[in-house]
């Protein structure tokens, strides 16, 4: 790890409130399940919530915030594997929890109350 002293003036914009995307892996089924969390969280209240949910069901994690890029969103981690979970080859399938988004399974207040 590298630590250095900065300016804050070297940066053009802040943003306060963050998107997060959250991709649990279960790696014996090869299955993702990825939850995308925004409204007013922050990332420790999104970071306590993956490793809880995580471990609830048995399963690796990754942490990141969605950025704006020039060409497009992309993906930043904050915590959590880094990598691919399936690097020996295989892919993940399509999860039904990244398909039921809606249905407010991933939503952070709905896993920490235990619905």
């Amino acid at each position: 790890m590298k630590i250095r002293r900065v300016d804050p003036r070297d940066t053009v914009w802040e943003q306060d409130h963050a998107r997060y995307r959250v991709y649990f892996w279960d790696v014996p089924r090869l299955t993702a399940h990825e939850f995308e969390v925004a409204e007013d969280s922050d990332a420790d209240a999104v970071l306590a919530w993956a490793r809880e949910y995580a471990a609830r069901h048995g399963w690796n994690h990754t942490v990141y915030v969605v950025v704006q890029g020039d060409d497009g969103p992309g993906l930043v981690r904050l915590a959590g594997i880094l990598g691919d979970p399936f690097a020996h080859g295989a892919r993940p399938k399509p999860s039904t929890a990244s398909r039921r988004r809606g249905s407010g399974e991933g939503s952070v207040g709905a896993e920490s109350s235990g619905r």
